[in-house]
């Protein structure tokens, strides 16, 4: 590359390898250029691997004076710098080595590196045109917006400085870490390494004494226009390296990239200018006083340090030897901290895989013909991931077995990189990444688009830890405000848009199973957001593969995906079945065409239709089971229909109440959870005993199995995770088009059963069971003798977990609860059910408060926001002011706003506000107290603006005081975030803005206290009394400055560490807020401020105002490091 065609303002990139892992950034130094700074003039006859007897090959400069640039004569532009003995064209550009493209380029080590030089304007005489004044700070956000522009985001980036480039790249890391954008603050999370040469982190006296001599010969005598601001950023007490080198240190430990430090040997010689004589960067300055960085010599001068013209060289062979640790620790420095793995497991939800573990696996042989199509083929050509297809979309009828390839599909791609990697030198890192969707699953995250993006995400980052240290700083600014994480989709959303926006992505390949079974709005959002995906993935050149199934309808395909229609291939696979599921010589084999045939390719049908004619075809003639076949209906409803018509009708009782229990269940039940419920849910038992002696109860699991077979006709099967005999035996429908033909009503309707609501029923009966299970006898003896009662645990611990939610769902769903709920009051069932859950210890939605006597069951159901049983509790005659002396909110309408203004503090957000609504609309006393003497007004200022308005316009007391004397007011500006919107509220309605608790302090005093410049500020507006004394004698300016000890202490212990800083940086904004609107001290106070304010270096003017704070504290919500804001 000729030196030309270097730019000498921004990056140049020397080569641009086809697939860069590391970026290597060069930035010069004063007076440099992004080529002559690294070039020397080439020795004759001597190639690069050639060995010079000497090192110091810069020593043939005439003039090293890197402060003053020329112009052309002849030239209408001014040329970059250059030393005098360099040409004023490139026409020989071969009788220059220009070390990172000649040497470093060349090596083996570097080929997956992608090197630049960046090239700024640092001189400080211009010529007869005017200098540039740009200073430290301004040249330094010129490379951040530079390296924005052009380094992909999470590439590892190492820096090669040079002198001013060290500063000027340390100011860089700095506003980087700083930057609230996560597109700038990747550049300090990427940076892996940095090198400086001969930089001046204390400044050098001999550049500020050299430049002082130029700049005032240029000025006085040539009349040349010079910049100044570069060279006083260079002096030894510059307040910019003094920034610059504490907050390094601080970043140098939080980032743990890698430093390395080389010093100039020699100072300039043979020139009769004082300061040459010596060393340009003293020792003292170019050291960090850090064991880590390891600096040593480079046998050179300030110049020539950066300077080599063959890899024999002592100094290359350093500096490169550091290049390529630094490119290996690139590709392993990734530490995981227990925060990544707080983020991860915050994704995780453990049912996240039950779908693809339940699925059946592919039997052998089969599927074979996927892998043989053309849309897979081009899919999977690697040599063709820059191309389209990156997609694929396999479709497929209902039962056709769409989920059964999918699996296999992920099984096969996952052995293929596994063996790709234990027989190839592969640099092949991609992932895999699957979710199977499950309309069937308990978990709601199992059948929605935030348990999709949760479960890719989680898969997707394990393996991207580049990727996960990026989008961890996320999690910990959500964990500090939210007690419990709580993710929304367009957060993960944009999580996946960052992982595969950069071509440094891994690669990586994503499996969705069953889109169709979300619903049509979240289907077609779905869509919409994996097509934005992939073309964002596609632009950033990340290497993403999508495969999806689906039903055919609705119709959610692009026309840019290539499709597979799984009907369309399968036969072969459905013959390979029927081989395996009937005995040789049977005459089933002798049908296999006929069933291929009318089978459609529903391989659901055919298993359907394999197990009837098994069943009846024993004994049976070819000719029989052939008539047989034909009449079984070709689809898969009517197939269904011809199952359940003409049921007994007792077997069709029990067979609706079985369906009732699968649709309803919030987990899946065991074959003994299934037997207990059943039978609960038809009639009430008094014990478990008379259970066990009546004709319903079944001693064996096989009598149990064969029972819930029959009774579905074969449409509920074990689990395949269940077949193992350490875990009890689960059931399901056996495809979800069965649960679909029951949710439909029509399955209940051939059983001769109508009702309003198909799910509400079905939580109805399950909840039957459980209030029947629960009100045994032997219950209230499960404490001493909980297993030789006889009780099925499994049951008990599902009852205890799940009734109110079997409740509160049939009650949403119109269907009374009332007979429920009155057995549960009449029993005590709240009481037993909290000693179920402390003896199982099961965290549950509805762990009931242990004080609780359980008898006031409004005031269990408001506390945890059951708004539907709630109002069928009013409706039976429940007191809404009726009193729970044994707890601490001790009526409903308290414990449900405090569960409101819990849930927020949690998770930021709360559904509590309609239950609280209903009891102020039902006559709920808003002048009741808890124990603590606290309102409904003093619970509900903490809450939300709606609450409070709700509250208020019960006409309460605005200015009740509690057992500790606090107001609503109080408590309100205690709150680290708090509302205005609710403290004018409160204001509006009367609220004596200085009222005094039991201390006699003033919300102004605790908003003092709390360092709440927003409700300081607040109260100031609104006219309160500034110098109001506590019983302390205290005014909130007196307790504000009794701090300034403290504050000084910390400022001056720590003064000679790179981790000194104000303990509180709103301390002195708050000070200068309460001076502004008058209030005072008393003579001796204010005499002991002044001191105490002078011990902390803190200078105040005139008007007794500190100075010099920063503007940006206000409103930023940032946390400011005062040791870069010295005062006055």
């Amino acid at each position: 590359m000729k030196a030309s065609s270097i730019i000498g303002e921004g990056l140049t990139i020397l080569n641009d390898c086809s697939s860069p892992a590391v970026d290597v950034v060069f930035v010069h130094g004063l007076g440099g250029h992004p080529f002559h700074t690294w070039a020397c003039p080439r020795s004759k006859g001597v190639t690069t691997g050639e060995k010079l007897p000497g090192e110091n090959i810069g020593n043939k400069r005439k003039l090293p004076l890197p402060f003053i640039s020329r112009k052309r004569k002849t030239g209408k532009h001014p040329e970059f710098w250059q030393e005098v003995s360099l040409r004023d064209d490139d026409s020989n550009d071969q009788e220059y080595i220009f070390w990172p493209q000649d040497l470093l380029m060349q090596e083996k080590w570097c080929e997956n590196a992608r090197v630049l030089v960046y090239g700024y304007n640092s001189k400080v005489i211009e010529g007869y045109s005017g200098a540039n004044k740009s200073n430290l700070f301004a040249q330094s956000r010129s490379l951040l917006y530079e390296l924005e522009r052009e380094k992909p985001s999470r590439r590892p980036v190492i820096f090669v400085v040079h002198s001013l480039g060290g500063l000027i790249v340390k100011e860089v890391l700095r506003r980087s870490d700083s930057s609230e954008e996560p597109e700038l603050r990747d550049i300090v999370q990427s940076t892996a390494g940095i090198i400086f040469l001969g930089t001046p982190h204390r400044g050098s006296p001999e550049f500020a004494r050299l430049g002082d001599l130029v700049r005032s010969v240029a000025s006085s005598f040539l009349r040349l226009d010079t910049n100044s601001t570069l060279l006083r950023a260079l002096g030894e007490d510059s307040p910019e390296l003094e920034l610059g080198r504490e907050h390094f240190m601080v970043l140098w430990r939080r980032h743990k990239f890698r430093v390395k430090t080389f010093q100039e040997a020699f100072g300039i010689s043979g020139l009769n200018i004082g300061p040459l004589n010596k060393k340009v960067v003293p020792d003292i300055s170019s050291s960090l006083d850090d064991p880590r960085e390891h600096a040593e010599m480079i046998a050179a001068n300030h110049m020539d340090m950066c300077r080599f013209e063959q890899l024999s060289n002592a100094g290359y062979r350093k500096l490169s030897s550091e290049i390529r640790t630094m490119i290996e620790y690139s590709s392993q420095a990734i530490t995981i901290t227990s925060n990544d793995q707080a983020f991860l497991l915050s994704l995780s939800f453990s049912e996240m895989n039950n779908r693809e573990r339940d699925v059946h696996d592919a039997l052998d042989e089969t599927c074979n013909w996927f892998f043989s199509t053309p849309q897979y083929q081009d899919w999977s050509n690697d040599a063709k991931i820059s191309q389209d297809p990156k997609l694929l979309w396999i479709k497929g009828k209902p039962g056709s077995g769409k989920s059964t390839l999918m699996k296999e599909v992920v099984r096969r791609r996952r052995v293929r990189i596994t063996e790709q990697k234990s027989t190839e030198d592969s640099t092949d890192t991609r992932s895999i990444a699957f979710f199977f969707f499950n309309a069937r699953g308990t978990n709601k995250l199992e059948k929605t688009p935030i348990g999709l993006y949760r479960a890719l995400l989680h898969q997707v980052l394990q393996h991207d830890k580049l990727a996960l240290t990026h989008l961890t700083p996320t999690y910990n600014e959500k964990i500090s405000s939210q007690a419990v994480i709580t993710w929304h989709q367009k957060e993960l959303q944009d999580f996946l848009l960052r992982v595969f926006a950069t071509s440094v992505s891994r690669p990586a390949e994503i499996f969705v199973d069953a889109m169709d079974e979300c619903n049509e709005d979240e289907v077609y959002e779905l869509l919409a957001f994996f097509r934005k995906l992939a073309k964002s993935a596609d632009k950033a050149s990340a290497r993403l593969k999508l495969c999806f199934s689906s039903r055919h309808y609705p119709h959610i395909s692009l026309e840019e995906w290539p499709e597979v229609i799984v009907e369309h291939h399968n036969q072969k696979d459905i013959l390979l079945y029927i081989d395996s599921e009937s005995e040789s010589g049977e005459s089933i084999r002798q049908l296999r065409s006929d069933i291929v045939r009318k089978s459609n390719g529903v391989f659901l049908w055919v298993v359907i239709a394999v197990t009837m004619l098994r069943k009846f075809g024993h004994g049976r003639s070819l000719k029989w089971l052939r008539n047989k076949l034909e009449e079984i209906p070709p689809q898969l409803d009517l197939l269904f229909r011809n199952l359940f018509q003409n049921t007994d009708p007792e077997d069709a009782e029990k067979t609706i109440r079985l369906m009732q229990i699968m649709l309803a269940a919030e987990q899946q039940l065991t074959l003994k959870d299934i037997h207990t419920a059943l039978a609960f849910s038809g009639q009430r038992y008094p014990t478990i005993a008379s259970w066990k002696d009546s004709i319903d109860y079944l001693v064996m699991d096989k009598s149990k199995h064969e029972m819930i077979i029959s009774l579905s006709r074969g449409l509920l099967e074990p689990t395949e995770s269940s077949y193992s005999n350490q875990t009890p035996r689960t059931y399901r429908f056996i495809h979800e088009t069965v649960r679909e033909f029951f949710l439909s009503g029509e399955g209940f309707s051939l059983l001769q059963f109508r009702t309003c609501s198909i799910l509400g029923s079905s939580h109805c009966t399950t909840g039957t069971a459980c209030t029947n299970y629960l009100a045994t006898g032997e219950l209230p003896y499960l404490l001493e003798y909980p297993i030789s009662r006889g009780l099925n645990l499994s049951f008990l611990k599902y009852s205890a977990n799940h009734i109110l939610d079997h409740i509160e769902s049939a009650e949403e769903a119109g269907i009374s609860q009332q007979t429920n709920l009155a057995l549960i009051l009449n029993q005590g069932l709240v009481r037993r059910v909290c000693e179920i859950q402390r003896i199982f210890e099961q965290k549950n939605p509805w762990s009931f408060d242990r004080s609780s006597s359980g008898q006031n069951l409004l005031y269990e159901m408001s506390a945890r926001g059951l708004l539907n049983t709630t109002k069928r509790l009013i409706t039976m005659g429940h007191d809404t002011n009726r009193p729970c002396r044994d707890t601490d909110m001790i009526y409903p309408l308290l414990a449900a706003i405090d569960e409101l203004r819990l849930e927020i503090i949690e998770s930021g957000e709360s559904k509590m506000s309609n239950i609280v609504k209903l009891l102020l609309s039902c006559n709920a006393n808003v002048s009741l107290a808890n124990n603590s003497g606290q309102t409904a007004l003093h619970i509900a200022a903490t809450t939300t603006k709606e609450v409070v308005s709700a509250v208020l316009a019960q006409n309460p007391d605005v200015n009740a005081h509690d057992i500790e004397g606090l107001t609503p007011l109080h408590l309100a500006t205690q709150e680290v975030t708090p509302n205005t919107q609710i403290l004018d509220l409160l204001l509006e309605n009367g609220v004596d803005i200085n009222s005094i608790d039991r201390y006699g302090n003033t919300p102004l005093h605790l908003a003092v206290t709390k360092e709440n410049i927003l409700v300081i500020e607040w109260l100031v507006r609104s006219g309160c009394n500034l110098n109001i004394e506590n019983w302390y004698q205290e005014t909130p300016l007196t307790r504000h400055v009794k701090d300034i000890p403290r504050e000084a202490t910390r400022w001056t212990e720590n003064t000679a560490t790179s981790e000194r800083s104000w303990r509180s940086p709103t301390w002195p904004e708050i000070y200068n807020i309460l001076i502004k609107a008058g209030a005072h001290l008393s003579v001796e106070a204010s005499q002991r401020a002044k001191c105490d304010l002078a011990l902390a270096s803190i200078s105040l003017d005139d008007n007794g105002l500190i100075k010099n704070i920063p503007h940006q504290i206000r409103g930023s919500g940032m946390t400011w490091d005062w040791r870069f804001y010295p005062w006055g």
